[in-house]
């Protein structure tokens, strides 16, 4: 494929109260991929339980100062970002959870 094609088959949609459960199985997913050789089994299922709670990212979905954002390639989520506004809001702050190790992730550029 083409970088064109490529570029082509990214979709970037803004994520609402309804995408809790994509983002938290993506959050599961990217966390456990980058830092889940450092924690327990035990520990990780705990942090991830509670962090990536479904009726938690509801209510962070629903906070004003929270954009979230849901990337997809191929029409598969492969990854997620999330924006906190506030009075010190800086763009260079922004980060994107990748899915998947097969795609590269870089500040705010995720192919």
């Amino acid at each position: 494929m083409t970088p064109t094609q490529i570029k082509n088959q990214i979709k970037i949609k803004r994520a609402g109260f309804s995408d809790a459960s994509v983002i938290s199985l993506l959050g599961k997913k990217t966390f456990t991929e980058t830092f889940g050789d450092i924690f327990g089994a035990a520990e990780l299922i705990e942090y991830l339980d509670k962090t990536f709670k479904i009726s938690k990212l509801q209510t962070s979905l629903l906070k004003d100062e929270n954009i979230f954002g849901i990337l997809y390639y191929l029409d598969q989520p492969v990854g997620y970002y999330k924006i906190k506004l506030s009075e010190h809001f800086d763009i260079r702050q922004i980060r994107i959870a990748c899915s998947y190790k097969r795609y590269m992730c870089s500040g705010i550029i995720c192919i």
